[in-house]
């Protein structure tokens, strides 16, 4: 698990339009991670 304020190592992710986006290194993001409307959990 990861916490708050530390450092990650670099991630690749696709956006909604399939676009490839880096997440890590030295620039800070913010990640939201939420379930699918209408979905138990």
């Amino acid at each position: 698990m990861v916490e708050t304020g530390e450092r990650i190592e670099t991630i690749i992710l696709k956006d909604y339009n399939g676009q490839d986006i880096a997440i890590g290194g030295k620039k800070k993001k913010i990640i939201f991670f939420f379930p699918k409307a209408n979905t138990p959990g």
